[in-house]
């Protein structure tokens, strides 16, 4: 999974507009900031594979589960006679205790689990002609096998399931990496939405990489440098709390106005006042700026556009392209700049 470190970075580096001069002025800036915020909140995807020649894909984990469910139930089709009887006889040997306490079966299944037992006799059950059958499974394979053509695959099918044991390893690392990844990559997303109120913001949904994120958590309050509007959006230097902290930040400076936007200040990114946005006071401990962002981001999660898009390194960075390229000249940059460009 290619997330890297700076693309916390790279989301973080957002240009903030000032004061629109018209309503739905900053409202191409706000199809692409939201376009932004769906990509980066979204789902973290896992790795597909291509089933066959269709067109339907599957996870790697779900794909290793069902080809090592299916080398599991070919190799019990092929059990000893002696064996079988034990794994059939569940009255008598219910569980891997009643089995090793009878010399005569003893050391039949040894190493597992009752788990492991249980496993065995549905696959097993699933390739015999029983009522647990797996019909498609027994039609495949040409199931049940004759005595002499199981004695006489037995040992290279028991060889091709250790191999496959092994290899299963090697999966599960590689899948436990793909996972790490992906938690990784989850962290710096939410570093780049929230940034430095990441904890006092984001909800326990953010931690699931399974998970779509991006609402604030019960009580959580998103506050600026200061109470005002031109303090957290028109700082004099990048600070924590301020412009380019957090993209959460960064929608509510883009679409809010301060105490001198008079009815304009919730109509920044839209052509009509969106409901919920209103002006933020001076002296504002985060209660207006938190309503605001709730209204903004509700909007965001609204539009569409970033369903069909996969969350990738390349797909964020076109976002970011897109965002800024489509900034005019009443902006500034919320990292380092003293004064605006416009």
């Amino acid at each position: 999974m290619p997330f890297i470190p700076p693309l916390a970075l790279i989301l973080c580096f957002i240009v903030v507009k000032q004061y629109g001069v018209c309503d739905g002025d900053n409202a191409k800036e706000f199809k692409d900031m939201c376009l932004l915020l769906n990509l980066a909140t979204q789902k973290v995807p896992i790795p597909q594979l291509k089933s066959g020649t269709s067109d339907s894909q599957t996870d790697v984990k779900t794909k290793q589960i069902q080809i090592m469910k299916s080398i599991l139930r070919l190799n019990v089709t092929v059990i000893e006679p002696q064996k079988e009887a034990v794994l059939k006889d569940v009255k008598t040997y219910p569980t891997i205790n009643e089995i090793n306490a009878k010399d005569a079966v003893n050391g039949y299944f040894e190493g597992i689990t009752d788990d492991k037992l249980k496993e065995l006799r549905a696959e097993y059950a699933a390739g015999t002609l029983g009522e647990r059958k797996d019909e498609t499974f027994v039609k495949d394979f040409s199931l049940p096998f004759s005595e002499i053509t199981k004695a006489a695959i037995r040992k290279a099918i028991a060889r091709q399931y250790t191999a496959a044991v092994s290899l299963d390893k090697d999966i599960s690392e590689q899948s436990t990496a793909i996972q790490n990844a992906r938690e990784a990559a989850r962290r710096h997303l939410k570093k780049a939405v929230f940034g430095s109120q990441e904890a006092a913001l984001a909800d326990t949904a953010a931690d699931d990489v399974n998970t779509q994120f991006g609402e604030l958590k019960a009580g959580g309050k998103l506050t600026f440098v200061g109470g005002s509007r031109d303090s957290g959006c028109n700082p004099n230097s990048a600070a924590a709390k301020t412009a380019g902290d957090g993209l959460a930040l960064d929608l509510v400076c883009l679409c809010s106005g301060g105490n001198a936007a008079g009815t304009s200040a919730a109509k920044f990114c839209t052509k009509s006042e969106l409901s919920g946005v209103q002006a933020i006071t001076t002296n504002d401990n985060g209660t207006i700026k938190t309503a605001n962002y709730k209204a903004l981001i509700a909007k965001c999660l609204s539009q569409k556009e970033a369903e069909t898009l996969a969350l990738t390194p390349a797909t964020l960075a076109a976002a970011v392209r897109g965002l800024t390229g489509h900034l005019g000249s009443n902006w500034r940059a919320g990292t380092a700049a003293a004064t605006t460009t416009g």
